[in-house]
């Protein structure tokens, strides 16, 4: 639970840089890939090249807290309950945080280029492994609190308390960048 805590404290603590980050996301496609897919279909490849931007924008987020998402990772790694499948659970959640802090964002506007000089028939070599790698990683505020809470001791009862208040802050972010992601779908012309 500290190691929890002290992981959405530093993300809370991150979260005007993550906002950067994505703003200067969505000005690296105005700039260099305005309108670059004007015309497209709507078809299963737009959708994939939908859910690329949005997987990407949540690397690019929260590549500002590799750092202690490390740290926590490296924490929990040591723990072990006496439910083997809370265990599994807390060290698979680790797992899967730590594999999205280390994940490479693709380059949006060489794979929708891609995509168009193809006639929109093919979809960037990159695109599927890359959602397919991501999708079932991301992790963020997934700790199972519910099988834990037994082993939670009342002293800890406000620092869970306020690590929800700050997971809700999180998601309150993630929910609030939809704007940017309808911004660059904008930009590009992508319809999704």
């Amino acid at each position: 639970m500290r190691a929890n805590y002290a992981l959405v404290t530093a993300g809370r603590a991150k979260l005007a840089a993550a906002e950067a980050a994505l703003q200067g996301l969505l000005a690296g496609v105005r700039r260099e890939c305005p309108r670059i897919v004007a015309g497209s279909p709507q078809d299963e490849a737009s959708e994939k090249l939908t859910w690329e931007i949005a997987a990407t924008m949540r690397v690019v987020a929260f590549h500002r807290v590799t750092g202690p998402i490390g740290a926590f990772a490296r924490t929990v790694r040591k723990l072990r309950w006496s439910n083997a499948a809370l265990t599994h659970s807390v060290h698979d959640y680790a797992r899967r945080l730590n594999a999205e802090a280390t994940t490479t964002a693709p380059d949006i506007c060489a794979d929708l280029r891609a995509w168009a000089v193809s006639g929109y028939t093919r979809l960037p070599s990159g695109t599927l492994p890359f959602i397919n790698a991501f999708y079932p990683v991301q992790a963020i505020g997934m700790l199972p609190k519910r099988q834990l809470a037994p082993y939670v001791p009342r002293s800890l009862t406000g620092v869970l308390r306020r690590t929800n208040q700050l997971e809700g802050q999180l998601s309150d972010f993630e929910a609030n960048a939809v704007e940017t992601w309808g911004e660059i779908m904008d930009a590009v012309e992508l319809n999704p």
